[in-house]
C-alpha cells in the first residue's frame, strides 16, 4: 500500500505541475476595447491540486489556473465576445470563470498498474486509452454552483450518464451578464484531443462559445 500511495502521488503532483504555454489567438489585438469586467473571485485565478492522497474523494481534481495559458482564459472571452458582438457590445459582466480538471480515474488506474507491474499491471493501465467522451455543454443555475462552494473539488466531477467510461476531462464554468440577463454554464471538454489540440485552450473555447451563445 506505501508503494501505491508513493507512485499515486508522484503522478498527481505532475500532473498538477502545468507549465504556462502560449496560444495563438488571431487577430486578439484588435479585441482590447470589448468590455468585459472581471468579478471572478480571487480563488478562481489560481491553480490547486485538491488531494495527492489515492484514497482522498478530492484525489486527481485540480483548478486550473490563469498563469497557465497566455493568453489567460477571460482574455479568450473577450476576444470571442468582440468577434461575435463588436466592439460596441458589452459590457460582460464576468461573475465565474474557473477550469477544473478531473484525472481521478485515469491517475488511480495508472497507479495500481505501476504497482501491479508485469502483464497485468499494463493491462489495467492500458484501460484508460480506451476512455472517450463528447464535449458537452449546459446552463445550469448559480444557486447549484454556489452550493458547491464549500466542497469546491465537486465542481470537477462528472455523472455516470455524460461520462460513463470515466474519460479524463476538463471542466470548465462561466457565469455573468450582459444587457440583464444573468448566466451560467457548465461545459466539459475530454483530455484526450486529436494531435494539435491543446485540452485547456480547447476548453476555455468551447466553454466561452457557449457562454456567449446564451445571449
Amino acid at each position: 500500500m506505501k508503494q501505491l500511495l508513493v507512485i499515486a502521488c508522484a503522478i498527481s503532483l505532475s500532473a498538477c505541475a502545468a507549465k504556462t504555454f502560449q496560444y495563438d489567438v488571431a487577430g486578439i489585438d484588435q479585441s482590447e476595447s470589448a468590455q468585459v469586467v472581471d468579478r471572478r473571485p480571487a480563488s478562481e485565478k489560481k491553480s490547486e491540486l485538491f488531494s495527492s492522497l489515492i484514497t482522498s474523494k478530492k484525489y486527481g481534481l485540480y483548478r486550473r489556473g490563469d498563469e497557465i495559458m497566455q493568453p489567460p482564459s477571460l482574455r479568450v472571452l473577450q476576444h470571442r465576445a468582440f468577434e461575435k458582438f463588436g466592439a460596441d457590445a458589452g459590457p460582460i459582466e464576468v461573475e465565474h470563470f474557473v477550469i477544473y480538471m478531473n484525472l481521478k480515474s485515469e491517475l488511480r488506474r495508472g497507479a495500481i498498474g505501476g504497482a501491479l507491474g508485469g502483464l497485468i499491471g499494463a493491462a489495467v493501465a492500458a484501460g484508460t486509452k480506451k476512455n472517450e467522451v463528447p464535449s458537452v455543454s449546459e446552463v445550469i443555475t448559480f444557486a447549484d454552483f454556489a452550493a458547491m462552494a464549500d466542497e469546491e473539488y465537486m465542481r470537477a466531477l462528472y455523472t455516470q450518464e455524460e461520462n460513463p467510461n470515466k474519460a479524463s476531462v476538463m471542466i470548465v464554468y462561466v457565469g455573468g451578464s450582459m444587457g440583464g440577463k444573468r448566466v451560467m454554464t457548465r461545459t466539459m471538454v475530454p483530455t484526450k484531443l486529436p494531435e494539435g489540440q491543446i485540452p485547456h485552450a480547447a476548453a476555455v473555447e468551447a466553454a466561452s462559445t457557449f457562454f456567449l451563445d446564451q445571449f
